[in-house]
């Protein structure tokens, strides 16, 4: 308890799983254990205690979440959607569970029952969720007006957002709009000046190079939409659902860039280093954002007093 409190997910995992060997059945600490799992990132002790809790809390939404993701990776939708659908007992739940249940439809390449999910979200605070995914689903069903309709939608409605902008541009770069990309790149650049991903984006379409879409499977677009409410925990201070929201995208997108760089900022915010370090470290080589999460690392080692090892990385 004192771990979880001190946000050491690593130390309360151990913990947790000893105390269990000593009482197996004991369904608070099953519940305890599995979320210190989750947010430690050991997701396959995470979904083995998830099984168990299920069996023993049928109404657990948090379990029942993990083991839909579990099942998204694996592409078993229907059984991904079997769970989501016992996971949303709050407005988080609601929306998890609902933008996660779209990209299973958009998974078996239903896209018209994928978008009737996303326009259930009829609420005005989660506007700006509903547009951009169902502006995802609509580009992976190369359907290019209604994609460009509902970005824009999203993008008018927050133009200081990095991943919406990012994903915004690259829209308009791929449609053949490249100077729209570029305004919309170099207007948040004048924010937040030299940004990797962006001066990256904006070098590649002035050479003229082929931009990428930022999500190319149903799986990545449910590891982003975990990646976004991750991103809002972190903003709003909730830090052990923003560490288990991260986590989860990371296990259905593991070269999501931006998410490692939430976490490990996260982790460098409740002063847990080594696990910012490791964090920081998973970033691909290739990335744009790699160079950064080395700096970070390097950060990271002289705040915790490490300055040979800080000088030489």
């Amino acid at each position: 308890l004192v771990a979880g409190a001190q946000r050491d997910t690593m130390a309360a995992s151990a913990f947790f799983r000893e105390a269990l060997r000593a009482d197996p059945r004991n369904p608070v600490l099953v519940e305890r254990a599995f979320v210190a799992s989750l947010a430690n990132g050991d997701m396959a002790q995470a979904f083995e205690l998830a099984d168990r809790l299920v069996r023993q809390d049928a109404k657990n939404g948090l379990a029942h979440l993990a083991l839909g993701v579990r099942a998204i990776r694996a592409r078993n939708f229907s059984t991904a959607r079997n769970h989501l659908s016992k996971g949303g007992n709050t407005r988080r739940g609601d929306i998890t569970a609902i933008l996660l249940t779209a990209w299973t439809w958009a998974g078996g390449n239903d896209y018209t029952r994928a978008l009737e999910a996303t326009d259930r979200l009829t609420d005005k605070p989660f506007a700006l969720f509903r547009d951009y995914h169902a502006a995802l689903i609509n580009d992976l069903a190369k359907r290019p007006q209604e994609a460009a309709r509902r970005m824009r939608a999203a993008y008018e409605a927050e133009k200081t957002t990095l991943r919406l902008v990012d994903a915004y541009a690259r829209l308009e770069a791929r449609q053949g709009r490249p100077d729209e990309a570029l305004r919309a790149y170099r207007t948040f650049d004048e924010m937040l000046p030299r940004h990797p991903l962006i001066v990256d984006a904006m070098r590649r379409i002035e050479a003229n190079q082929p931009i990428e879409p930022l999500v190319r499977s149903a799986i990545a677009g449910a590891g982003e939409v975990l990646y976004g409410l991750g991103a809002a925990g972190v903003r709003q201070g909730d830090e052990l659902a923003a560490i288990i929201y991260l986590r989860l995208a990371l296990h259905l997108a593991p070269d999501h860039a931006l998410a490692a760089v939430s976490l490990g900022d996260l982790y460098e915010r409740i002063k847990q280093g080594d696990r910012a370090i490791d964090v920081y470290d998973s970033i691909p080589k290739e990335s744009p954002l790699r160079a950064s999460g080395d700096l970070q690392i390097g950060l990271v080692l002289e705040t915790m007093e490490r300055k040979d090892e800080a000088q030489q990385h």
